[in-house]
């Protein structure tokens, strides 16, 4: 980390946000929601499976996308919280400055 990003993430509590999503399309919905933030100088990360809700419309999965985030339905399913307790928890977090490549 050179001294400019060392200074921007000391003064400005700022976090990088990533989703990963059911696929590509318009209805998608997410599968994945991941925070990283520098804390005394270290990358610290976080993440939380979402599992599906019965109303998200099953024809938003898309396999291709399955294949490039390596998380299956099953693995939601199981090992997923609910969209509220995902909320929950990213609403601890958020905050500071969010920073993301989504549009």
């Amino acid at each position: 980390m050179n001294d400019t990003t060392r200074q921007l993430v000391n003064t400005r509590p700022a976090y990088f946000l990533d989703f990963e999503a059911s696929s590509l399309a318009s209805n998608s919905w997410p599968v994945e929601i991941g925070i990283a933030r520098v804390v005394d100088g270290a990358v610290v990360t976080e993440s939380q499976l979402i599992k599906p809700h019965p109303s998200w419309e099953e024809a938003a999965w898309s396999s291709e996308s399955a294949e490039v985030h390596g998380l299956s339905r099953s693995i939601l399913d199981a090992e997923g919280l609910e969209a509220s307790e995902v909320a929950k928890w990213f609403k601890e977090r958020n905050i500071g400055l969010a920073i993301s490549d989504a549009p």
